[in-house]
């Protein structure tokens, strides 16, 4: 889809959490689970578009999200907007 600077966007993914051998760790729920899918700010949001780079706390603001964890996988949701430059 197309948005216009300033519109808010959503986008959907699938985050794993994996131990040092790159396996799933199973136990990362509940409890467990550090990562608060809740918490927008908490994912990061960067991108890059062409040559412009939008870096985390720059332009590309979230501003929800939700998921949670289960078996060590978490289907996300976040919704977003990226600000006009000054």
């Amino acid at each position: 889809g197309f948005t216009y600077l300033g519109e808010s966007f959503q986008v959907g993914f699938t985050l794993t959490a994996q131990n040092a051998a790159g396996a799933t760790t199973q136990n990362y729920a509940g409890s467990f689970a550090n990562l608060d899918l809740t918490a927008a700010a908490n994912l990061s949001l960067a991108g890059i578009a062409g040559t412009t780079m939008f870096k985390p706390g720059g332009r590309a603001v979230p501003l929800a999200s939700s998921g949670s964890w289960s078996a060590g996988a978490a289907t996300t949701s976040l919704t977003a907007t990226v600000a006009a430059a000054a």
